[in-house]
């Protein structure tokens, strides 16, 4: 359960950058986006495929790593030293 919720990356979308295009809406295949007053992504249903990051023109959609994740690996960095991401 943890590992399938939290320690997957996210996709979000920098309003800013999105110009409300629809591309990566009408580009991925399992429906999980949704562009409407604010653009959204149900992460239940986002298979991690990347179409929407490669399909949009103006680089408005990317992935995060969720905070627990980064709270995990900082931890575990510091408790055995590593100096990168490789005990994870």
């Amino acid at each position: 359960f943890v590992s399938r919720i939290f320690l997957k990356p996210i996709i979000k979308f920098d309003q800013e950058k999105c110009t409300k295009c629809l591309i990566c809406e009408k580009k991925c295949p399992v429906q999980a986006i949704r562009i409407e007053a604010v653009q959204k992504c149900n992460q239940k249903k986002c298979i991690k495929c990347l179409c929407c990051i490669e399909t949009c023109p103006n680089g408005a959609v990317y992935l995060e790593e969720h905070w627990l994740y980064k709270l995990l690996k900082n931890t575990v960095k510091a408790i055995f030293k590593c100096p990168n991401s490789t005990c994870l």
